[in-house]
């Protein structure tokens, strides 16, 4: 089963593109399907709708930023910026956050979606084995 892109539910899940002179079907639509080249795996496989949640928050994102960067060229990165002998300044992504987390910090969707992208993602699984064997060991093998 694949994601299929229902824009009335889009439109309703995220009323501040609602407006269907500004953002048309086809606007949304092409805004959709670069959300999937972000989101891996856009096969909505799983039954509670978090992958399609996943998909409509990055399409908010970019859309949301496609406007920012309409509105005034600025996506909030710019630091400082001078007219005469043109100087621009932009902000560094605070320490220790990725450029990937810095860029969806800079929308309330992608805020969002990092946020349940982190959920998603934690975790891992350990298989087989003895108990013994995950803990630490003295010189020669010995256990602690």
């Amino acid at each position: 089963m694949t994601c299929v892109f229902d824009v009335t539910k889009f439109r309703n899940t995220f009323p501040l593109f609602s407006n269907e002179g500004t953002y048309t079907d086809e606007l949304l639509e092409g805004f959709y399907t670069d959300a999937g080249y972000f989101i891996s795996g856009c096969g909505c496989t799983d039954k509670d709708g978090r992958r399609e949640r996943m998909l409509y928050l990055m399409t908010a994102h970019l859309t949301y930023l496609q406007d920012s960067m309409t509105d005034d060229g600025d996506i909030g990165i710019t630091q400082s910026a001078s007219v005469d002998k043109v100087s621009i300044s932009l902000a560094m992504p605070p320490y220790g956050t990725s450029p990937w987390k810095f860029w969806l910090n800079s929308s309330p969707y992608g805020k969002q979606l990092l946020a349940l992208l982190t959920v998603v993602s934690v975790g891992g699984k350990y298989i087989g084995g003895r108990d013994e064997i995950g803990s630490f060991r003295k010189a020669r093998g010995r256990f602690y």
